[in-house]
């Protein structure tokens, strides 16, 4: 949660940011390694209205290892 903190004031402030890479855990098990970049977008026509593009790279995949029951 901390790294969306700081990425969304890194790109309010700076207007592009890419981020370390971070693991989110799974719902049944494993973990994704992730990396996102965000860029603001500015309106030509109306300098006031921006938008925040954010992209999420899945860079590794790693499943759960299922025990072997004997």
């Amino acid at each position: 949660m901390i790294v969306y903190i700081y990425c969304f004031v890194a790109v309010l402030t700076k207007g592009q940011v890419l981020t370390d890479y971070y693991r989110l855990m799974n719902k049944h098990g494993g973990y994704v390694w992730i990396q996102m970049c965000a860029t603001v977008i500015c309106n030509p026509k109306n300098a006031e209205d921006q938008n925040i593009i954010a992209i999420n790279y899945v860079l590794r995949s790693v499943p759960l290892m299922q025990p072997v029951w004997r």
